[in-house]
């Protein structure tokens, strides 16, 4: 989990900017995810302002939530209660993260110690509705094979892979390439994905053994999104 956490962070870097810079007030709608819960926190709280009521954030870790909207500057606190989140002296939070796009996808991982979450923020800009964004973080170059289309994702590499809004049970074959050994299928099965979804899949090594594994991430449009 350690090394999924420093490959996200690189991944996402393009998207932070620095905390102090983030003093604007601005209206942002976000959609939070988890690879994986810290303890028992499934709830987080985002913190407002002094006198204000924070905003929950229940995190799932296979979708990501309906958007939720906020209004304060970019620089985001988390916490585990809402006590916490309220409070008048500062505590420290069970997360941070600075949002650069108005509209922003956040994933939070557990922390190396496993006491906290580390977040991981990205604009939805970054892929299209109607799309599959593979993201390889393994040491293994992935092949996808998506509705007859081949794609080779070489470590870090990432791509979007648009399919028609008429496709249903999509043929999907992946394989991990590595190096002196033969190709391993990952995963042999059929997605599907319509118009107002988007489907983030992440690829990187199991920690038991090595091997290249996936986790997916669902995006669903809102109804009626934020103007």
């Amino acid at each position: 989990m350690r090394t999924l956490t420093i490959l996200l962070l690189k991944f996402f870097a393009l998207s932070v900017s620095p905390l102090a810079a983030q003093i604007e007030e601005k209206s942002w709608s976000i959609r939070v995810a988890a690879l994986d819960i810290v303890k028992d926190h499934h709830t987080l709280w985002l913190r407002t302002a002094v006198g204000k009521e924070p905003i929950e954030i229940p995190l799932n870790t296979r979708v990501f939530s309906l958007p939720i909207e906020h209004k304060g500057v970019a620089a985001l606190e988390f916490f585990a209660t809402a006590a916490d989140a309220s409070a008048k002296e500062a505590l420290a939070p069970l997360a941070t993260t600075t949002l650069k796009s108005t509209a922003s996808l956040i994933i939070f991982s557990p922390s190396a110690d496993l006491e906290k979450y580390q977040a991981f923020t990205t604009s939805e800009a970054d892929f299209p509705y109607g799309s599959f964004r593979l993201v390889n973080f393994s040491q293994a170059t992935v092949q996808a094979e998506i509705a007859g289309k081949t794609t080779l994702l070489k470590p870090s590499a990432s791509e979007s892979i648009r399919v028609s809004a008429t496709e249903n049970a999509i043929p999907v074959r992946i394989l991990a390439l590595a190096e002196g050994t033969p190709a391993r299928v990952v995963r042999q099965t059929s997605w599907s994905v319509n118009a107002t979804q988007r489907e983030l899949v992440l690829f990187f090594p199991n920690p038991d053994n090595g091997l290249v594994r996936l986790r997916h991430f669902v995006d669903t449009k809102a109804e009626n999104p934020p103007q």
